[in-house]
């Protein structure tokens, strides 16, 4: 079996196959009109240039699976595999090959109703139930590369080996420890498991633990506010993942407390940490000048905003 990108002359094969296996196999999501948009959009020239395509080949050259992914937000698009090849593992190792560009990003699919257990298979988590539009039923799935939990013992080496990094300390109170060791590690993680509420959340990649998302509850008539921090291990910087942990991690502590506003500071020159706070819905309200002494000199804090009757989880 043989697994690479297509040619630009090759898609058109691919389309074949997905038009074919999708009136096979995918008859219980649609009807005539659906039929209809489904083929639109496979036959839209301005789409499919927007959409990088791969294949499985057998021994003898026949294209047996395709997969299509819309780079510019990472959406799977198409993903076919002819039905005699079904359940031989040639979906998983396309899908495998295919996400090797993009292997710490979050990937979205509007799944059929019958792919679904394999897209779980994959990693994947719906999103919200079967989806109708213009008689076209679709699963709308999302799969990240990261998985929010909370702390336990067996994290103290990996996070003392992640956050002893100056670069991350330098973008953090002081009371954070440097060094950092293990016995800081053992330290924030009994803190942690002993909260009453679920506020620290582990970043797990790769089974082990690489980042933290705090939410710090205000006290007395600000008791309804939170403070955000986070951090993320330096080998997964610059990859997406941070906003799409916070986002989530905002949904997760927003739904289960009467938390009514979220705020967070930057340090001036922090850019990668406000852009993740204005991809994810926060506003910048404030520059507070020279408020924050690091590192032997003073510095400007930037303070950032979300109230939660607003933030729609962009």
């Amino acid at each position: 079996m043989e697994i690479r990108k297509l040619h630009q002359t090759e898609q058109a094969q691919a389309i074949s196959l997905a038009l074919d296996v999708y009136l096979t196999c995918g008859k219980a999501d649609y009807d005539e009109e659906g039929l209809g948009v489904f083929k639109s959009f496979i036959h839209d020239e301005g789409r499919l240039q927007e959409l990088t395509f791969w294949g499985a080949f057998e021994e003898t050259g026949a294209l047996v699976g395709m997969l299509a992914m819309r780079e510019k937000d990472l959406h799977l698009s198409m993903f076919f595999i002819h039905p005699d090849y079904h359940r031989k593992g040639i979906g998983r190792a396309l899908f495998t090959f295919a996400i090797q560009e993009h292997p710490y990003r979050s990937i979205t699919v509007n799944s059929s109703t019958y792919a679904v257990p394999f897209y779980k298979s994959l990693g994947f988590l719906p999103l919200d139930g079967p989806q109708n539009y213009h008689g076209l039923i679709s699963v709308p799935m999302k799969r990240t590369s990261f998985r929010l939990r909370p702390w336990q013992k067996s994290d103290a080496m990996s996070l003392a080996r992640y956050l002893n990094n100056k670069k991350i300390w330098d973008n953090c109170r002081d009371r954070l420890p440097f060094p950092y060791t293990e016995d800081d590690a053992h330290a924030f993680i009994d803190y942690a498991v002993a909260q009453q509420e679920w506020n620290e959340f582990c970043i797990e990649i790769g089974g082990e633990a690489a980042g933290n998302i705090s939410f710090m509850r205000g006290t007395d008539v600000e008791r309804f506010n939170t403070e955000v921090g986070y951090w993320l291990a330096e080998p997964y910087w610059n990859q997406g993942i941070m906003g799409e942990a916070l986002r989530e991690a905002m949904y997760l502590y927003g739904g289960n407390s009467d938390v009514k506003r979220w705020f967070a500071h930057v340090y001036e020159g922090n850019m990668a940490s406000m852009r993740v706070l204005e991809k994810v819905g926060f506003r910048q309200v404030a520059v507070f000048r020279q408020a924050c002494f690091k590192n032997g000199g003073f510095m400007d804090l930037h303070y950032f905003e979300c109230l939660k009757d607003e933030w729609t989880g962009k």
